[in-house]
């Protein structure tokens, strides 16, 4: 996947744009769409661990086939005890080793599951 689409994933699953990225990195916002919308295989090293570094993923991300989140903290599967920082990490870090089309399946689930839970507990009021 060139990098363009993966930056473009990224930045949807963070629920950020790259205006937003470009005032956090301080990667002119130009340089950040261009990557975008021309799908650069090439990018200046320099930016892209930038980039990395604030939307917490390592080069590998943007370099291999199969892309991988950067797991900052093993994510645990008790979900009790753990602090929403961990658990996020852990959500996001499983969800990008999927496909787009299967991360879409999940949050559509995620979506679901809210709303029978929000249907009972109106039930139980």
């Amino acid at each position: 996947m060139p990098i363009g689409d993966k930056l473009q994933d990224l930045l949807n699953l963070r629920k950020t744009n790259p205006n937003k990225l470009s005032l956090a990195t301080g990667v002119n916002v130009g340089t950040i769409y261009s990557i975008i919308r021309r799908n650069n295989t090439k990018v200046n090293l320099e930016d892209l661990q930038t980039i990395c570094d604030e939307l917490g993923v390592n080069l590998d991300y943007f370099t291999e086939k199969e892309s991988l989140v950067q797991q900052r903290k093993t994510p645990s599967t008790e979900v009790e005890g753990m602090s929403r920082a961990d658990l996020e990490d852990g959500i996001v870090t499983e969800l990008m080793k999927l496909s787009p089309e299967r991360r879409k399946a999940v949050l559509d689930f995620a979506t679901f599951q809210f709303q029978q839970q929000r249907n009972e507990e109106s039930v139980e009021k």
